[in-house]
């Protein structure tokens, strides 16, 4: 160790601990250094290191190759997929007429004002629509009379569960 790696260390361990317990801690680790220069680690065989490295290559290879089949089947799916909803659209759109609705035929005969039979037609839609607005705020109004009837219902359920705790 350097100087100024030492100062480094005892100012490190100063801040953790005591001045005593610092410098008996740095002393420590100073012998620590000398010892494992002192006995340097053994050098692995190079046959040793030359399997660890064909494993290596193998390992990676395989990898890299599974990587590259995995990608093609995916492009090759989306692919495929594409192609599919293509096809579906293109026959789906072929097979579908091309009229109008006839709310829209009416609209627009009665806009030019074509055909007067046609305006008692709208109107008798316009009737309809306005007959099932008013069935469905109908049902709505009865579903809160019952939603009332349940919130009762509840109340006095749990009244009665309150009374049975009373004693």
């Amino acid at each position: 160790m350097t100087r100024k790696e030492k100062e480094n260390l005892t100012g490190l361990l100063n801040r953790f601990m005591e001045n005593k317990a610092a410098s008996e801690m740095a002393r420590d680790i100073e012998k620590g250094d000398e010892l494992f220069k002192s006995f340097p680690a053994p050098e692995p065989d190079e046959k040793v290191l030359s399997q660890i490295k064909d494993k290596i290559a193998l390992t990676l290879k395989h990898r890299q190759t599974s990587y590259v089949i995995k990608r093609r089947i995916w492009m090759a799916s989306g692919v495929a997929a594409l192609l599919a909803i293509s096809a579906l659209l293109t026959f789906r759109t072929e097979t579908r007429p091309t009229t109008k609705a006839p709310a829209v035929q009416i609209a627009s005969a009665v806009w030019d004002g074509s055909d007067d039979a046609d305006i008692s037609v709208l109107k008798a839609e316009v009737q309809t629509m306005q007959n099932t607005l008013a069935n469905v705020q109908v049902n709505d109004n009865t579903s809160t009379g019952s939603n009332l009837a349940e919130n009762d219902l509840e109340m006095e359920l749990i009244e009665i569960g309150s009374d049975i705790w009373k004693g």
